[in-house]
């Protein structure tokens, strides 16, 4: 592939997510939502630890045959 045509693909790839990043900042946050992931990147724990009782909770379990 030329170069050329590799730095106007990862231009356009590129100019695709910042798009994309934008508008889901600007959406409107729903009530029942939570947010597991700070915009930083790193992990909000007390949100990852109750979202995450409801997946190990004896009731979701699957029976293991």
């Amino acid at each position: 592939m030329p170069i050329w045509l590799r730095k106007f693909t990862f231009n356009k790839l590129q100019e695709h997510y910042k798009k994309q990043a934008e508008s889901q900042k600007q959406q409107p946050q729903s009530g029942n939502t939570t947010n597991v992931i700070n915009e930083d990147g790193t992990i909000n724990a007390p949100e990852f630890a109750k979202v995450s009782k409801q997946y190990n909770s004896k009731e979701q379990r699957v029976p293991k045959y």
